[in-house]
């Protein structure tokens, strides 16, 4: 459940970054805690060690489960098991 919180949590985070500033953020997690363009935003980039870490490439979040399948865009599936479901 933390795994789908967090990815909301930065979902909405970058729904607020796109509406501030016409576009989207840069890709990694430095613009989450940044001064710059009406940041900060978080105070920190939601860690899910040992389990799984949600990655931000500049178009789309990914759930990466340390021993499982990625999502790419979505919390992941149940089945197959992807995302948070195989973290």
């Amino acid at each position: 459940m933390a795994c789908q919180l967090n990815f909301q949590v930065i979902t909405t985070t970058i729904k607020d970054y796109q509406a501030l500033n016409g576009s989207n953020p840069a890709a990694g997690t430095a613009w989450t805690t940044s001064r710059a363009n009406g940041g900060p935003y978080m105070q920190s980039w939601p860690n899910g060690q040992p389990y799984y870490s949600i990655e931000w490439n500049g178009s789309a979040l990914s759930v990466v489960p340390f021993s499982g399948t990625a999502s790419h865009g979505s919390i992941g599936t149940s089945a197959p098991a992807t995302g948070c479901f195989a973290a």
